[in-house]
């Protein structure tokens, strides 16, 4: 998908067998040139970068809600502050 001068890219990484078959899908040139969107991202195992944003949606209790709990690594957590809230 292009956003001005942004590419994000979508994976969704269900049906890999092994971490090395996101290589096929391109998954190292995308990291290279813009923004991954990773659906099931455990699946890359030792390919997933340390240096990311996760997002987890999770179902609200007794509602149809969602609940976005969002972590980061290395600089994300002061790139974050004041933006989302501690809970």
């Amino acid at each position: 998908y292009e956003f001005g001068a942004v590419t994000v890219y979508h994976f969704d990484l269900y049906r890999i067998e092994r971490p090395e078959d996101a290589y096929e899908l391109g998954i190292e040139d995308a990291f290279a040139e813009g923004v991954s969107l990773i659906e099931w991202p455990e699946r890359l195992g030792p390919l997933l970068p340390e240096n990311r944003l996760d997002f987890v949606l999770l179902q609200g209790q007794g509602t149809d809600a969602r609940i976005a709990e969002i972590t980061g690594a290395s600089d994300w957590p002061a790139r974050l502050e004041g933006i989302i809230g501690d809970g």
